[in-house]
């Protein structure tokens, strides 16, 4: 009787050790399977955005992983070189026609960016005291009364996003987009100056299959490490599906906040629109605000490579940071970051963005801009690598 007590103890034991871990790690996001990683580097884990704590370590595959290595070989197939860019990766994003044409300058005015339909909205209470609303009364309704809020919703409603995908249906994911469509929309009307904000209509097409994302890259002459880009003639993104939906919906983020940018501010130079790019990318939801946090694995990788002395990163052609890309992304997003972490930052990124209207496609009207931080560039430099080695790296809400 007591060994039998013992071993159910031992049992019960094992059981809370196995279930323990994999329940902290269901409940847990990315970023935060990122933080203890680098905390721990002796511990093996898998992918952050694995779903899964024990099964990857154990080689056991779910059926949605068999699905995707399945796409990853259907994709190396298709690819001679490399596979497309995973957002978390270290490969390069070296190809320099990424998000726009290369020498091409472009102003809020040059695009076909259009305005949000002019949407009708009416209310109207039936016989019965029901309230209703929709695009038009009913006419099998006695309406006691008609409201027409068409203006009232107009005005409200400050991004149109139409979603395209070609391969078949999937509710969860284009609400998914529309949802982070919503929430980079709100970010980059935070950051830009309020007379700049507009409303935007933006298209965006997401390829599942890869076969049919790699002919429309190539018909649109793109380059070949691109997971997506923006196509500013035609207004439109296109995107290639990725592993895991986080991981596409990373990417939309990234590839909208180009879209909008260029909606309301036109082309930033490479730096500025990168960084902006890369900060909304690291959004994540927190109950109902959203924040930007730079993970512990970023900042590790920061400091391991020391980032480049301003006025020689500034200085770099979109040929020279696209070909050590993950680098410079990383120090673009830092310095972006750490320019919206205080004032007197806030006041820099505000004469740029002012800088690029007034003096559209002036990249060196732009960095001069960054003298009227405190002490000049040298105190910008001086402060943000010291904020890079001590902090504080507070996460940004919004």
């Amino acid at each position: 009787m007591t060994l039998f007590k013992t071993l159910r103890q031992l049992v019960s034991l094992l059981l809370v050790l196995v279930l323990a871990p994999e329940l902290a790690w269901r409940l847990t996001t990315a970023a935060q399977h990122e933080y203890v990683a680098v905390q721990y580097p002796g511990i093996p884990l898998p992918n952050s955005y694995s779903s899964s704590l024990w099964m990857p370590l154990l080689g056991i595959q779910t059926q949605q992983q068999r699905l995707e290595q399945l796409e990853r070989q259907s994709q190396q197939q298709l690819e001679r070189q490399s596979s497309p860019l995973l957002v978390g990766q270290s490969a390069d994003k070296n190809s320099v026609e990424r998000h726009m044409v290369a020498g091409r300058c472009v102003t809020p005015e040059s695009l076909p960016v259009a305005q949000p339909k002019q949407q009708q909205v009416f209310r109207w209470v039936d016989e019965q005291g029901k309230i209703h609303f929709g695009d038009r009364p009913d006419a099998s309704d006695r309406q006691q009364s008609v409201d027409d809020l068409s203006a009232q919703y107009r005005s409200q409603r400050k991004l149109e996003l139409h979603v395209t995908l070609p391969d078949g249906p999937d509710a969860g994911l284009e609400a998914g987009i529309q949802r982070e469509g919503e929430l980079v929309y709100r970010v980059v009307a935070t950051l830009l100056p309020a007379r700049f904000v507009r409303p935007v209509l933006i298209n965006i097409t997401v390829f599942a299959d890869a076969a049919g994302y790699q002919a429309q890259r190539r018909s649109d002459n793109v380059g070949e490490q691109a997971a997506g880009y923006y196509h500013f003639e035609k207004n439109r993104i296109y995107l290639q599906r990725q592993y895991q939906r986080e991981a596409t919906l990373a990417l939309v983020r990234h590839e909208m906040t180009h879209a909008l940018s260029m909606a309301m501010v036109g082309t930033l130079p490479v730096w500025l629109g990168e960084g902006l790019a890369e900060y909304t990318e690291q959004l994540d939801y927190q109950m109902s605000a959203a924040r930007v946090v730079l993970s512990e694995r970023l900042l590790a990788s920061l400091r391991r490579q020391t980032p480049l002395p301003l006025a020689q990163y500034l200085a770099l052609e979109p040929e020279s940071f696209y070909q050590q890309g993950s680098r410079h992304y990383r120090q673009a997003l830092a310095l972006v970051f750490f320019l919206n972490s205080s004032q007197e930052g806030k006041v820099v990124l505000e004469r740029a963005y002012e800088a690029v209207t007034d003096s559209p496609c002036q990249t060196a009207a732009v960095n001069a801009t960054l003298a009227f931080y405190p002490g000049g560039l040298a105190g910008l430099e001086t402060a943000f690598g010291q904020w890079l080695a001590n902090g504080p790296h507070l996460p940004q809400s919004y």
